[in-house]
């Protein structure tokens, strides 16, 4: 499994937020529990999770499966 965290605009518009420009990283933190299944849920538990930038964000979670990205090769 591979997942991607980003963060997203709290605007209602649900963009993802580019940060490339400012060559800011706008999430950082360690995974320490990769996609545990508990209770039909994928839980993921971070270790000092800090925002980079200052704002209103959501996070964004994104995780794919081995077949999810040998599909997106082909």
């Amino acid at each position: 499994m591979e997942t991607h965290i980003g963060i997203i605009s709290n605007d209602g518009s649900g963009q993802n937020l580019d940060v490339a420009d400012d060559q800011k990283v706008a999430l950082t933190g360690d995974v320490s529990i990769n996609g545990k299944s508990i209770n039909n849920s994928i839980i993921f538990a971070f270790n000092s999770l800090v925002f980079n930038i200052s704002g209103v964000y959501r996070i964004k979670v994104d995780v794919f499966t081995i077949t999810d990205i040998l599909r997106s090769k082909m």
